[in-house]
């Protein structure tokens, strides 16, 4: 553990990136506000449709914009049904559409290379209503304290995280304890969202195959494994022997994970070549959130503390302005 933290401070750093199935938060694309879509709105029944300037009677947000094409030969109810089908898939509450016949683009399209085929393009603003945005489980702040080999004293520094779950720029110190320290161990007990610089791949088979989260800056990967109820069973990390990119030989770790009764991810114990290198605890509040962890490793019968943190979270106040409606 000792070099870990002396090469903290040398590292070339990088946010992370990667989904897993706890995580929820992500940048979408065509993204009209900051405000991030927590939860999606699974029935197209629930979607409401603002034609013409009318607006909701509540505070709303314009999320991004919805878009839908299908034979211009359908009726226009049926093109409205999936304009909502669609804009339920991506978590939206409403639309503003300015009428059917006006909003509409009608273009030729081929089929088999030769015969004509009419088309129209329909877009609408997706909105959600601020009482539906729910960001008390998004981490706003995560404090640290950093113990070195033989140093009584610990280091602090803070973590924090835009409304999307990434990790905001801060020290060199403070970048490379999350991207090396923090990152690749994260498990389901906290949903970070997707970070900039590391790459994720999945199957729709994640029981069977896991999903991957690597960097290649740094040359780091980890591999979540699930048990058949999709439930992370363990993660295998591998990470540079240093990280100046110089021996290009690799660490080879395997983290195991225990819940306790209401399916909390309670500790975690990081091996290496069947040695444990350190535990983890997580303790939460009384809503469910993680509350504050605690890593050491045991030398005999000492206990060794490495790194404690302490997490807060966004509230609604923490939300930008929304649009008043009417």
């Amino acid at each position: 553990m000792r070099y870990l933290y002396l090469t903290l401070m040398a590292a070339a750093f990088a946010s992370c990136t990667a989904y897993v199935p706890q995580e929820t938060l992500d940048a979408k694309p065509h993204i009209l506000t900051d405000v991030p879509i927590t939860t999606a709105n699974a029935s197209p029944g629930n979607v409401q449709v603002f034609f013409n300037g009318e607006l909701p009677h509540e505070p709303y947000y314009k999320m991004k914009l919805i878009e839908v094409s299908a034979s211009a030969y359908r009726s226009n109810a049926a093109f409205l049904d999936k304009l909502k089908e669609q804009a339920a898939r991506e978590g939206m509450d409403g639309l503003l559409l300015d009428g059917l016949n006006e909003n509409q683009v009608v273009r030729n399209a081929w089929r088999d290379g030769y015969d004509p085929l009419l088309q129209r393009h329909l877009t609408a603003v997706g909105i959600r209503f601020k009482r539906t945005i729910h960001v008390d489980k998004i981490v706003k702040q995560q404090s640290l304290k950093v113990w070195g080999a033989g140093v009584s004293a610990p280091v602090n520094c803070d973590l924090t995280f835009n409304l999307h779950g990434q990790c905001k720029l801060g020290s060199r110190l403070a970048d490379s304890l999350f991207s090396i320290e923090i990152y690749p161990y994260a498990a389901s007990e906290i949903a970070y969202g997707h970070q900039p610089g590391w790459a994720y791949m999945q199957s729709e088979e994640i029981p069977k195959t896991g999903a991957m989260r690597n960097s290649d800056l740094l040359g780091l990967n980890s591999h979540y494994k699930y048990n058949d109820k999709w439930q992370l069973s363990g993660i295998e990390v591998a990470r540079p022997v240093d990280f100046t990119g110089t021996s290009g030989k690799k660490i080879k770790q395997v983290l195991t994970v225990q819940y306790d009764d209401k399916q909390q991810l309670i500790k975690k114990t990081l091996y290496r070549n069947n040695a444990v290198e350190w535990i983890e605890m997580m303790t939460y509040d009384d809503t469910g959130r993680l509350a504050a962890t605690e890593r050491y490793k045991m030398n005999g019968d000492q206990k060794q503390v490495l790194l404690q943190s302490t997490l807060s979270y966004y509230t609604a106040g923490d939300l930008p302005e929304a649009e008043p409606g009417r």
